[in-house]
């Protein structure tokens, strides 16, 4: 059980690259704070592929999951965004953007292949960037001669 004073998100950005009859996914998932963060990362994502068909996305900011996007950026709707966004949620991790980006291979995959593919690409780029519990914690520091130590713990 996850108390709401805890959260998981991701540790740093992370890939990962699947390929499914010939077409090329990357996937990325990365910490995002507000939703310019998150905006700002898929126009990188985007950029950095600009020959690429699709770059898909969802992003979930806010402890309490208060914002929620995802797009299928072209793909038959419901075949990539809201799969990436299943995968997020399920996880529970928020404060995180994945977006992946999908280079046609020349096969059809159809819509059931589509779904699996994208959900896949998107498990591996939470692998990639490691889901972590975060808590609130609270750190001292003590001094004391070495005779006190006993006592003091």
């Amino acid at each position: 059980m996850i108390r709401m004073d805890e959260y998981k998100t991701v540790k740093a950005p992370g890939s990962d690259e699947l390929i499914v009859k010939k077409s090329r996914f990357i996937a990325w998932a990365r910490p995002v704070a507000t939703e310019a963060d998150a905006v700002s990362w898929i126009k990188q994502a985007r950029a950095a592929h600009p020959e690429a068909g699709h770059t898909c996305y969802a992003y979930v900011i806010g402890k309490n999951e208060g914002i929620m996007r995802y797009s299928d950026d072209g793909e038959p709707g419901g075949t990539a965004g809201m799969p990436i966004l299943s995968v997020v949620r399920a996880r529970k991790v928020v404060d995180c953007c994945v977006t992946v980006t999908r280079y046609f291979g020349g096969i059809l995959l159809g819509a059931p292949g589509l779904i699996r593919a994208y959900a896949k690409a998107a498990s591996m780029a939470l692998d990639a960037a490691a889901v972590v519990r975060m808590e609130k914690s609270v750190r001292f520091w003590a001094e004391m001669e070495y005779a006190m130590w006993e006592r003091v713990s």
